[in-house]
């Protein structure tokens, strides 16, 4: 296959094709070349792939098109079931696989996930969808009360699954997929995957599965898309950074923050307001209403800097966000990977920074192996790191054990003369 290879070298059903040339699809993406044709051969699916590279269209286009061409939808039971861990990847996937099917009436798709009414996603499934994006936990509730039924699944995506196999959804997802026909295809998907999740999903999708992704860390794609830099800092002197260095960067351009909790992506952002700066904040704990009009006023440039948890570090489509900055480390290794890749997306130059506060060196130091370069510090700057103060040295003498033995020894003889002394 060439470069300049269309999507019409794929044996794409014809309406799925159209739908592809009206959304203005051209030449598919590295990863969309290996997947499409192995998901169209019904072979099971494992992929390692950067974000921002395709990989919702890579197994979308793909499933979509199968079930046009020859999936009976006669018992109005969904068919496709598409898992992600966050509400906003769920919304997302759910919009794109609406862009496609917007010319298919016979097929109709829903999303599941919690934050929001149920009653619409009820009434979705009641009215016969064939396709279901959800999170665990919202599909476990309506499966465990008869609304959603998986007999019928022959497809099944896990887009994330580095996220959904570990500890926080494993035993929600093991029970949905307990209820699905073994004979289904597999799709499994995400920007990193260590070697326990690799394991495991080895295990669930058995020896026929197309493996692709060229290596856990994708140092050459962070160094070719993301420049990135470190800044060592004391913890109360990260918000005075941050706001210097956003008077230095460009106007037009969109930032995003990450933080390592809720509490804390609204002190950064009220920080960052008493500054003058125009920001907010994104959590979990958020109403699904203004997390989707937050994520809406952030992608159409509204609103230019966004202060978030990991909730926006997975999966979200952020199109033009130019720098990235980690405020915070965050706790895993992969997390830094699919936090910088919501910069420098489809093509675009990205930038990404983090802040790391003294006694953080030897966890920056292991991050920096992980993705397999050695990142430039920045120390030309007014809130350096203080040196950290040497531990008092112990004066040398008798061990504390010693000394208590000494002390009963003491008493017990004045006991003892007392005694005598009556």
């Amino acid at each position: 296959m060439t470069d300049d290879i269309g999507f019409d070298r794929f044996e794409l059903n014809p309406m799925i094709l159209d739908s592809v040339n009206r959304i203005g699809f051209r030449h598919p993406t590295s990863i969309q070349k290996q997947i499409i044709p192995q998901v169209l051969n019904g072979i099971s699916v494992r992929g390692i792939a950067e974000t921002g590279s395709g990989k919702t269209a890579a197994y979308l286009l793909p499933v979509l098109s199968k079930l046009v061409t020859s999936c009976p939808l006669s018992s109005g039971l969904p068919v496709v079931l598409v898992v992600v861990p966050t509400r906003e990847l769920a919304e997302q996937v759910f919009q794109f696989a609406q862009q496609i099917l917007e010319s298919i009436p016979s097929i109709a798709a829903t999303a599941i996930y919690g934050g929001v009414d149920e009653e619409p996603q009820i009434a979705g499934l009641n009215s016969g969808a064939s396709v279901v994006v959800g999170t665990p936990g919202r599909l476990l509730d309506l499966m465990d009360r008869g609304y959603l039924k998986l007999e019928e699944i022959s497809f099944l995506v896990l887009d994330e699954v580095d996220h959904l196999l570990s500890m926080g959804f494993r035993e929600d997802l093991n029970q949905i997929m307990m209820t699905i026909q073994k004979n289904y295809q597999s799709l499994f998907l995400s920007a990193t995957i260590n070697e326990e999740i690799l394991e495991l999903s080895r295990k669930i999708q058995g020896a026929e599965v197309y493996e692709t992704g060229d290596s856990l860390h994708h140092s050459e794609v962070l160094h070719s898309r993301v420049e990135q830099d470190v800044f060592y800092v004391d913890d109360m002197q990260k918000g005075k950074l941050l706001a210097d260095l956003l008077i230095d960067f460009p106007q037009r351009d969109k930032v995003l923050v990450f933080v390592r909790t809720r509490k804390r992506s609204s002190e950064v952002a009220q920080f960052l307001q008493r500054k003058g700066f125009a920001v907010d904040f994104l959590h979990g704990q958020r109403s699904q209403e203004v997390r989707s009009h937050l994520v809406k006023e952030f992608e159409e440039g509204l609103l230019r800097i966004l202060v978030a948890t990991d909730v926006a570090a997975r999966g979200l489509d952020f199109s033009k966000v130019r720098w990235v900055v980690n405020y915070d480390l965050p706790l895993e290794n992969e997390t830094y990977v699919h936090r910088i890749g919501r910069s420098g997306r489809a093509g675009q130059k990205g930038q990404a920074t983090t802040f790391v506060e003294g006694g953080q060196r030897r966890a920056w130091a292991a991050l920096e192996r992980f993705i397999g370069i050695e990142v430039s510090a920045q120390l030309d700057h007014p809130y350096k790191v203080r040196p950290s103060k040497p531990r008092p040295t112990k004066k040398k003498g008798r061990s504390s054990a010693w000394k208590k033995a000494e002390r009963r020894h003491i008493q017990s003889s004045r006991k003892k003369r007392q005694r005598r002394q009556k």
